[in-house]
């Protein structure tokens, strides 16, 4: 499945998130513009406030992943700098900080509507120099995929994220190659608002180009308190494919400290054939595969994305049946390729055809094995990666009924 399945990882250094702030009036909403803009010219003022560290992290980041630059290249300066993460938040005065390297600032814009400023810490140690926390400027503009930008040589900043400054928009932006956005997605008169925070990762290089986005959320409370929710999955596209994902908030009251709403999410990973483009609208014979995982974001803030049920699973498509359901699968997940028709590839195919279609009935024992199965008729799915595990399990469970059955052993509760 996709790698972007969420991952909690405690951070090494301690990072984290701050704690909630407020905007109230309109005259306070341009005192915090000034602020603001004062961050950016005196960056050694001292914090205002003590900052409270909590940890947070989406486990991708170029400081858990432990990356460090040694060579910014040229168009690329350095706008911040400190000794440790902790020292830069404290230097720069983020609204929010998690991820042991992710800053958020929330100033507002000539309409006095919010507008959110984020940028990315780098790990940064050319030879013999210490090492530093920095936040980085690029002057040259951007000219395509990383590998063919001047300014970057070690393509640092592929795949993850630079300075932004996303700004409210009525809906969310759709593009070829992503866009960064703020979108208030939902609002309850008694509780407040919930925002969408697009940030377009950078294009990864290789052949692939994979263009991914992340989902930040945040919850302004009717007493105009910001909190920040939670990360939500990611969306985007490569040569092989993609993930959609469609969000949606459910208000409930809540009688606990726990959030007064669940952000829901569905996610749909669809991967081509090799020969199909993500641009290509009509994939043709080989059919794509569409797997669906949904998610939710609920409970104290900030929350940990959580899996809804047990299972992946597939919506069958018009005229579906088990048998083309169970090829869809076998060809991509784990897949055959389209090389040569040997002996041994014709070996593995029914392999595969075999396995898939054994952990399918196991998992949906009332799907029909015969006949055309009803379009939208949900089926459970094991992840691709665990499915040699899944048929280990499922044939100790045979292994355990016919004993039963036989007398042998007592069988399980």
């Amino acid at each position: 499945m996709n790698p972007n399945f969420f991952r909690v990882i405690a951070l090494v250094l301690s990072g984290g998130l701050l704690g909630c702030q407020s905007t109230a009036t309109r005259s306070q909403l341009a005192g915090e513009r000034e602020q603001f803009a004062s961050i950016y010219q005196d960056e050694k003022q001292p914090t205002a406030e003590p900052v409270t560290f909590l940890s947070y992290s989406n486990g991708d980041s170029p400081v858990t992943d432990g990356d460090v630059v040694t060579d910014l290249g040229g168009g690329t300066f350095i706008h911040a700098a400190a000794d440790s993460w902790p020292a830069l938040v404290a230097k720069v005065k983020p609204m929010f900080a998690w991820n042991g390297c992710d800053l958020l600032w929330i100033e507002p814009d000539t309409n006095g509507q919010p507008q959110f400023v984020l940028d990315e810490a780098y790990l940064y140690q050319p030879t013999n120099q210490p090492r530093q926390w920095v936040l980085l400027r690029s002057i040259t503009p951007k000219m395509g995929p990383p590998e063919v930008r001047p300014e970057a040589p070690r393509f640092f900043y592929s795949r993850y994220n630079l300075f932004t400054v996303a700004t409210l928009q009525k809906t969310v932006p759709h593009s070829d190659h992503g866009d960064n956005y703020a979108v208030a997605i939902s609002t309850n008169r008694r509780q407040g608002v919930i925002y969408e925070i697009g940030w377009q990762r950078e294009m990864s290089i290789g052949t692939a180009h994979p263009e991914y986005g992340r989902r930040i959320y945040l919850w302004k409370d009717r007493a105009a308190h910001w909190h920040f929710v939670g990360e939500g999955p990611e969306e985007g596209w490569a040569r092989g494919g993609g993930q959609t994902v469609t969000s949606r908030v459910v208000w409930q009251d809540s009688k606990t400290n726990a959030s007064p709403f669940q952000i829901r999410f569905h996610c749909e990973e669809t991967t081509l054939p090799d020969n199909v483009s993500a641009d290509d609208s009509n994939p043709s014979d080989p059919p794509y595969v569409t797997i669906c995982t949904d998610y939710v974001l609920e409970g104290q803030l900030p929350a940990i994305r959580q899996p809804v049920g047990d299972h992946p699973y597939l919506l069958a498509q018009s005229r579906d049946t088990l048998e083309k359901i169970v090829f869809r699968l076998g060809f991509f997940l784990p897949g055959w390729g389209n090389g040569s028709d040997t002996a041994r590839q014709q070996s593995e195919k029914q392999r595969v055809l075999e396995a898939w279609q054994t952990a399918i009935l196991w998992l949906n024992p009332n799907l029909s094995q015969r006949g055309e199965i009803s379009a939208g008729t949900r089926v459970e799915l094991v992840n691709p990666g665990e499915l040699e595990n899944h048929l280990i399990e499922i044939a100790r469970h045979l292994d355990a009924e016919s004993k039963a059955q036989s007398g042998m052993i007592r069988r399980p509760r």
